[in-house]
């Protein structure tokens, strides 16, 4: 079921919105209206049900999810979550996201946030082209090593055509994109499993195939390149994953402990060619009012 809620205004998104695609744990999921007009589950600019229970975002859009309470928390240790996404009509500058957040708050919080901020795990964020994986666990910026504002990420499409991922040296836009191993002119399935301390792995799936794409050996805020990642454009091809910053593992376990909240959204700025896209061909780029993206069959 779906419930609805009020958003403060933030950098990712204007709108104010709703609740989920199908329950990931044991609590019933119902309406939870806020304010007049607002009780017939999904509404609110840019968010709608695309039936089948699943969510589209249209532009600039945030939605959240929720129990009669307030914001429904999960513990995701030893947990699977699975979506179906489709961004074929997410150009490059834009991004569908699907995260994980503390919300230590009764309001809207993140990494980025301020004052205030709050542990953020990233399934994805992506678009046509391109998809990052992040775990945030701490303030600070540059390549540091940390988890810190930039994240310990992987990215398939920053660098689509010049950085090989791990799979057989294989070009990441042939993995990941148009025309590519998991091809994003249709939908595709990401599954996210934590374990126990509450560290995440995500996969990649479409027609049979599955490959692996965010796990702690293949994440890190490398500190390599010719600029120590702390130039205009971030992990430069030459920087090599790290792994995960040893200290973010009990901040993930303590925020699972405390319960995260599921958030989708979509959003977009001229600073993504540079820490999403950067070799996205610049006539597959425009701005968010122009994205589309579906989620389906969350479970």
């Amino acid at each position: 079921m779906l419930g609805l809620g009020r958003w403060p205004t933030h950098r990712r998104a204007r709108t104010l919105v709703i609740a989920s695609c199908v329950p990931l744990a044991s609590p019933e999921w119902v309406h939870w209206p806020y304010g007049e007009g607002h009780d017939t589950g999904v509404s609110g600019r840019g968010v709608s049900a695309a039936g089948d229970g699943a969510v589209r975002l249209t532009g600039d859009a945030r939605a959240y999810l929720m129990n009669r309470h307030g914001y429904e928390r999960l513990d995701l240790r030893g947990r699977t979550v699975r979506v179906t996404l489709d961004v074929s009509r997410v150009p490059c500058s834009s991004a569908a996201t699907f995260y994980f957040t503390e919300m230590t708050r009764d309001q809207y919080c993140d990494v980025q946030s301020w004052p205030g901020w709050c542990t953020e795990i990233d399934v994805f964020e992506a678009n046509t082209h391109a998809i990052q994986a992040t775990v945030h666990t701490q303030r600070g910026e540059g390549g540091d090593r940390t988890c810190n504002q930039w994240g310990c990420g992987v990215n398939w499409g920053r660098y689509g055509h010049t950085r090989p991922a791990a799979q057989g040296g294989l070009s990441t836009a042939a993995l990941y994109g148009p025309g590519a191993t998991i091809d994003t002119r249709r939908p595709f399935m990401v599954t996210a499993s934590f374990g126990n301390e509450g560290q995440m792995s995500v996969t990649l799936s479409q027609d049979g195939r599955s490959l692996p794409f965010f796990n702690r050996t293949s994440a890190s805020n490398p500190s390599t390149g010719d600029c120590g990642g702390a130039c205009g454009i971030r992990d430069p091809p030459g920087a090599m994953p790290t792994g995960l910053d040893a200290a973010s593992e009990p901040v993930t376990k303590g925020a699972n402990e405390r319960g995260l909240v599921l958030v989708l959204s979509q959003w977009g700025d001229d600073d993504m060619r540079r820490w999403l896209d950067y070799e996205c061909p610049d006539d597959q780029r425009a701005r968010v009012w122009h994205a589309v993206a579906t989620y389906a069959d969350c479970r």
